[in-house]
């Protein structure tokens, strides 16, 4: 099955539905095709595209945000006998209609949205491959925030929340009796974040999670002393690199995340 992604402008966000709708079906059962067009914006162009396609094995998805050219892709379809989805039309249709407002028929503004869910994805993905003392000496000088602290000071679930939001996020955890990497004190401490908790608060934290995965055996792990002496050679580490520090003691993720944007932009000011 050939699927045509037809866009006036870079066609990534009707590429991307496509992708993730094809995905939903089984392996092998399909042979799916996916090509774009990006950049049709004048009515031949559009013409000579339909001419070359072939309706019994072709579905086209679209995004063409002109009124004008969108409706003659419609009257042109039907008229062929062509499959076509219009990826964004209901919903902007569905929006007018509630608003009672009409939309800006500017193509670029799509390319925008496109380069915005690309940005994100390509965060996402740094901030698994840099998760938990990943990352390599490249990741830490593009990250945009390094987070550091002690096992479950929620430095993973921080990382992937900011990155949703667009931020190259990388975390190292600090391990008692261990130097963590040398370049964590020669890159700016503007971009280091140090996360704490309050000593009962994470021994709590980790006696439930050992309970959660069955594990026995690794009471020091929980033990105030040990969660103490844990906290304060962290909180050395910190000060040696001179970076600002956040307590993460019974916040939300979202909470705590807040607290670091306005760390980061106000780092930005000064």
């Amino acid at each position: 099955m050939n699927i045509l992604i037809l866009s006036d402008s870079t066609g990534h966000t009707a590429q991307a539905v496509a992708v993730a709708a094809t995905s939903l079906f089984p392996e092998n059962a399909v042979d799916f095709r996916i090509k774009r067009i990006p950049y049709v914006t004048d009515e031949k162009k559009l013409i000579e595209i339909l001419e070359n396609i072939n309706p019994e094995d072709t579905l086209i998805l679209y995004t063409i945000v002109t009124s004008q050219l969108r409706s003659l892709l419609k009257d042109e379809v039907e008229k062929r006998s062509i499959k076509a989805v219009d990826v964004l039309g209901q919903t902007i249709d569905a929006i007018k209609t509630f608003t009672r407002q009409s939309p800006i028929e500017k193509p670029g503004i799509l390319h925008k949205l496109d380069t915005m869910y690309f940005s994100r994805v390509e965060a996402i993905e740094f901030a698994v491959r840099c998760d938990d003392g990943r990352a390599n000496l490249g990741d830490l000088l593009k990250a945009d925030l390094i987070l550091i602290g002690v096992s479950r000071t929620s430095k993973t679930p921080l990382s992937m929340y900011m990155a949703h939001q667009g931020y190259k996020v990388a975390n190292i955890p600090l391990v008692l009796g261990i130097e963590p990497p040398s370049i964590l004190f020669d890159l700016p401490k503007e971009k280091i974040i140090g996360l704490t908790i309050e000593p009962n608060a994470l021994a709590a934290i980790r006696a439930k999670r050992l309970e959660k995965m069955g594990i026995t055996g690794m009471k020091a792990y929980m033990d105030i002393r040990f969660v103490e002496e844990e906290l304060l050679f962290a909180k050395n580490i910190m000060k040696r690199i001179g970076c600002k520090v956040v307590d993460a003691t019974n916040k939300a993720v979202e909470e705590t995340a807040t607290e670091i944007l306005n760390i980061l932009s106000n780092n930005k000011i000064s």
